[in-house]
């Protein structure tokens, strides 16, 4: 489903402010600030094909936005999918432009499990779901805008949720991204009056389920699983629970053969799973007053150092001012998740140049050594 597209400069008429920020804008500026100079302040059209990640993610929050809406049923779901699927693969589009054996290793876990995700779709309970709701934010003396993937009411609260086609945040990754759900709910805050003991933030990454069962001494423990291997990655456990039930040692290797071959949970016993429980993998985040007001000048303090860099940089011209190195840990987004090539984005080529020379000196000291050794060694 196409999204109406707001009247930006309606907005910033109404809110007075000359700019408009988004968590995409924003979250560009901390992670790549050459990358923000080149989209934002010189306004450079970018030169690097679009992404998988990109393509097929929109392709899944259409999908379920369409099911949210009453667009599609829920058989329609796996089927737009595939359909999808087979166009992404047509269009040639990779998920690791430079190396063929890991796009090919990336490829079947994000498909497979994206696919498990729609084949098992489980429909909210929720009192009402809004899909895509836009909404504009002010956060502190900047303007954000954004659309929120869904937003769920229930009797005692509301929960926001984005859903994620990407690997499940981690460390320093969770602590950056969270930002983002908070600003929802900021949002949330501020333009419905809503309290933030009646909201809930999270996640819902795609490619995992939640799995729960009970233990040998009686607690129960909840396993992130990845869709693609649920039986397999479960299989100890239900070896644990067939025995329990009573099933032979052929009964419980015939089943769970059968089970993971097709990748299906649903082909086991019936008693054997009434002893797990599956849901979504969802992520929360906290939200509070102190937390709302935390993220405001974190987020005021970050933009007021940029407004100063772009300022300066209206004056000099100088790409210095958002420069930042490039590490071989930059190269990954670089090469399929950015939006230039070495020949726009300025480090990279500087990152690029210093590794050839380094390899070009590399093979001439190689070179040298192999022939001092190897006189050496040939006169012994």
């Amino acid at each position: 489903m196409e999204k109406n597209k707001p009247n930006i400069e309606e907005i910033k008429k109404k809110y007075n402010v000359d700019d408009i920020f988004s968590w995409s804008k924003y979250s560009t500026y901390l992670g790549d600030p050459y990358e923000y100079l080149l989209k934002y302040i010189k306004k450079i059209k970018p030169d690097m094909d679009g992404n998988a990640y990109s393509y097929l993610g929109s392709i899944a929050h259409a999908i379920i936005e369409s099911y949210n809406n009453k667009e599609i049923d829920l058989s329609d779901m796996h089927k737009i999918w595939d359909e999808k699927l087979m166009e992404f693969h047509i269009m040639g589009l990779k998920y690791d432009k430079n190396d063929k054996k890991n796009n090919k290793k990336i490829a079947k876990k994000y498909e497979e499990c994206v696919s498990q995700f729609f084949k098992e779709y489980r429909p909210s309970d929720a009192i009402k779901i809004i899909s895509e709701l836009f909404m504009v934010t002010m956060i502190g003396k900047y303007l954000f805008q954004g659309y929120i993937d869904e937003v769920a009411m229930y009797d005692s609260e509301f929960i926001v949720t984005d859903h994620k086609t990407s690997t499940v945040y981690r460390s320093k990754k969770l602590e950056d991204q969270q930002t983002q759900l908070i600003i929802y709910g900021i949002g949330m805050h501020q333009n419905y009056n809503l309290p933030y003991e009646k909201m809930r933030l999270r996640w819902n990454f795609l490619k995992y389920i939640s799995a729960s069962y009970k233990q040998q001494n009686g607690k129960y423990r909840s396993r992130r699983i990845d869709r693609n291997r649920i039986v397999e990655m479960l299989e100890v456990q239900i070896i644990r629970q067939m025995r329990n039930v009573g099933y032979s040692d052929i009964e419980i290797d015939n089943n769970i053969a059968i089970a993971k071959e097709h990748n299906n949970f649903a082909l086991l016993p019936t008693n054997v799973q009434d002893k797990f429980i599956f849901d979504n993998y969802y992520v929360y985040v906290e939200i509070n007053e102190d937390i709302a007001k935390k993220t405001i000048e974190e987020i005021n303090n970050n933009l007021d150092k940029m407004m100063v860099l772009k300022n300066l940089y209206e004056e000099t011209n100088d790409d210095k001012l958002f420069w930042q190195d490039v590490t071989k840990d930059d190269i990954y987004y670089l090469s399929n998740l950015g939006s230039y090539s070495s020949k726009i984005h300025k480090p990279w080529a500087e990152y690029i140049k210093k590794n050839k020379e380094f390899l070009n000196n590399k093979k001439t000291r190689d070179k040298d050594m192999e022939s001092i050794y190897g006189k050496i060694f040939s006169d012994i």
